[in-house]
Parts: C-alpha cells; sequence; structure tokens
C-alpha cells in the first residue's frame, strides 16, 4: 500500500468525499484537507450528498461542492 504522503505527491486532482448528513466537524476537516492539497498546487473539491446547513456555505471549499457524477475530474479520491 502506498504511503499517504506518496498518494498526495503523484495526484494532481483530488475528490474529498464526507458522508451523508454531514456535521461541522466533517466539514471542517474537509475544508481543512482541501486547504492543504491547494496548498502543495493540487486541485480539490469537496463530494457530499445530502443536505448542507446554509450557515456552512460561507466557507469557500463548501461552497464549491460537487456532485458525485463529477468524480470523472478527479485521479485520486480521499474518503
Amino acid at each position: 500500500m502506498k504511503s499517504l504522503t506518496e498518494f498526495i505527491r503523484q495526484g494532481s486532482a483530488f475528490a474529498v468525499i464526507s458522508h451523508t448528513s454531514p456535521d461541522g466537524d466533517t466539514m471542517g476537516s474537509a475544508a481543512a484537507l482541501i486547504y492543504a492539497l491547494e496548498a502543495l498546487g493540487k486541485k480539490a473539491k469537496w463530494v457530499c450528498d445530502g443536505e448542507i446547513p446554509h450557515d456552512f456555505m460561507n466557507i469557500e471549499q463548501i461552497a464549491s461542492l460537487v456532485k458525485k457524477n463529477d468524480l470523472k475530474k478527479y485521479d485520486s479520491i480521499i474518503q
């Protein structure tokens, strides 16, 4: 199995997938991971089915959600 460092180094476009009906911890973790990946020069988006509480939509990484059918754009998935 590849190490996480190697996995991130080799990928260029990441889909970060979380569970449905996400809570604040899930959304914060996803946003932080996306921020870190982008700081490394990677493309990263959050993918989540379900309703997102309106209060969290002011976080850029959350507001830019993608649909699961758009996963073809990504070469790496973190779940």
